[in-house]
């Protein structure tokens, strides 16, 4: 929605910034979260953070110019940027509270969180009866240490201990 309120140099700035937020947390999550947060398909890092950059930054760069019905904050009005702040917190305040009873009344019916033997299996397998997105680097390393594995955390060389691939003579040097 920013593209409406801002001029063409601003909305690339915005794209740019917006993409190295959502990029580094992804980063982030990936590195020290993943036991914590369950985020497949990084939806928190781009869409929670990303679009809560572009919110800020439209705050800061919308003009009337471009089509906004006021003046953001390098054009005169900062207090677009505490609005924007005020906003932001209570809409997060409410997706938490929102989320979390959806969730909690959801999950007095169906379980939200799959079983590690489902999860040995590969979900599209246990659950789907699918075989989509085989992936043997993951399922070698579930099947040599008993637990489920995500994709950017096998060490090569539980792979080559598991047969997947092969240690090339470099590695040795």
């Amino acid at each position: 929605p920013a593209a409406g309120f801002v001029n063409v140099g601003a909305a690339a700035l915005i794209g740019m910034i917006g993409a190295a937020v959502s990029a580094l947390t992804q980063l982030l999550m990936s590195a020290y979260m993943t036991n914590v947060a369950d985020d497949t398909l990084d939806v928190f890092a781009c869409h929670g953070m990303g679009g809560t950059t572009g919110m800020l930054l439209t705050s800061l760069f919308q003009s009337e110019e471009a089509g906004a019905h006021i003046d953001g904050a390098f054009y005169g009005k900062p207090i677009e940027l505490g609005k924007c702040l005020a906003v932001m917190c209570a809409l997060i305040v409410w997706y938490l509270l929102a989320t979390y009873a959806l969730c909690w009344f959801t999950n007095l019916f169906i379980s939200f969180r799959a079983s590690e033997e489902h999860e040995l299996q590969g979900l599209d397998h246990s659950r789907h009866h699918e075989a989509a997105h085989v992936n043997p680097f993951v399922r070698a390393y579930s099947k040599l240490h008993g637990k489920a594995a995500s994709p950017r955390r096998v060490p090569a060389a539980d792979l080559i201990a598991a047969g997947v691939i092969e240690a090339d003579s470099r590695m040795d040097a």
